[in-house]
């Protein structure tokens, strides 16, 4: 069986996101938590309408994140898959007089593996595919408010 990785090192991607972030003022009695909830089902429904027809964008209440796979078919029956997480993290929370500010930001990470024969195989030159899948995530979240 030949190597479809070609020799490949693992490639992928894992960063905060540069430029995109959402800031809330609470009033006083006001909790993050229902405010990074909302982001959270904001964010999905932004992905499932980014990945509409080529993804399917799964929630994860608990871990708040949303999780998108996409799976491309490529020659030689081998498919490149395409795992992206979005975890909303708090950035601040300052308090001012009776209330505060809270900042979160989107963590994204991006992997792309090769399937063949039922076997996970490391992707070689991936650069270009986890550019594009992140500035997908990027401009859908771009369209997200608190």
């Amino acid at each position: 069986m030949s190597d479809p990785a070609g020799g490949a090192t693992p490639k992928d991607f894992d960063a905060l996101s540069d430029g995109v972030s959402w800031q809330k003022a609470l009033g006083a009695g006001d909790l993050p938590g229902p405010v990074i909830s909302g982001l959270l089902h904001s964010a999905f429904k932004a992905l499932q309408k980014q990945f509409a027809g080529r993804a399917v964008a799964r929630l994860d209440q608990e871990g708040v994140t949303v999780m998108v796979t996409l799976r491309i078919p490529e020659p030689g029956g081998r498919t490149k898959v395409c795992d992206a997480a979005v975890m909303l993290l708090v950035q601040s929370l300052t308090k001012s007089g009776d209330g505060a500010t809270l900042v979160v930001i989107p963590r994204i990470r991006v992997e792309i593996v090769r399937l063949q024969d039922d076997l996970r195989w490391l992707a070689p030159n991936t650069d270009a595919d986890v550019e594009q899948l992140t500035g997908e995530i990027l401009d859908a979240l771009d369209t997200v408010t608190p």
